[in-house]
């Protein structure tokens, strides 16, 4: 399974490195009006997001969009071995964020000042990435194991209306009919392209109870 990963993940990241910068933007812009006629977006008060590489979905739009609409928004920290999310507070805050060794923005120095939502209230959405993504809700992330481990820890933290909806966002060329998966990989709930918006059947949930 890991040799078929690995292959289908070149295979995700070469379709993307073929989309123009100018395209990026564009297609990220025509996903983002399909995420916020979203009714369970418009329901959400948290949010968490990602801030994005270079091969991703821009959020930069999508994330102003909730600070002007008064929604509270987080965004990962990574370590060598895990993940968290943390709130952010503005989009001067979100500017200002340090970058890893992997051109990656995230909190760095001033995290007791930062709401953990495992430790208070919660997340209503969970805005996810990925290289692949199935009609199914099945995910192929980047092999690190991030998001599916804080997927767990929260379910453990957390009762079930406390838990988020994961909404995944992708570019067209990164949707198939199914991805490879193992059994821990976690599946998302709501998927997102510049032209469809999926809702996925699987054992999990497609509704949302507001965390506030």
């Amino acid at each position: 399974m890991q040799s078929v990963k690995k292959a289908f993940r070149k295979e995700m990241k070469l379709a993307v490195a073929a989309i123009s910068p100018s395209q990026k933007e564009s297609l990220s812009h025509l996903l983002f009006t399909r995420l916020v006629a979203l009714k369970e977006f418009s329901a959400a008060t948290r949010i968490a997001y990602f801030l994005s590489m270079d091969d991703e979905i821009r959020t930069k739009e999508m994330i102003e969009h909730s600070f002007n609409h008064g929604k509270t928004c987080f965004v990962p920290r990574y370590t060598k071995t895990d993940m968290n999310m943390y709130k952010i507070f503005d989009m001067d805050d979100v500017s200002t964020l340090p970058r890893t060794k992997w051109d990656i923005q995230q909190p760095e120095d001033d995290l007791e000042a930062r709401e953990d939502p495992i430790q208070t209230d919660g997340l209503d959405i969970i805005i996810v990435p990925g290289l692949g993504f199935g009609r199914d809700g099945g995910r192929l992330g980047r092999g690190g194991g991030y998001y599916d481990q804080y997927l767990e820890r929260f379910k453990e933290a957390l009762p079930e209306q406390k838990q988020p909806l994961l909404i995944a966002v992708t570019f067209d060329c990164q949707l198939h009919d199914t991805v490879p998966t193992s059994n821990h990989d976690r599946k998302v709930h709501v998927i997102i392209t510049p032209t469809q918006t999926i809702y996925c059947k699987n054992e999990e949930k497609t509704e949302i109870t507001n965390c506030s």
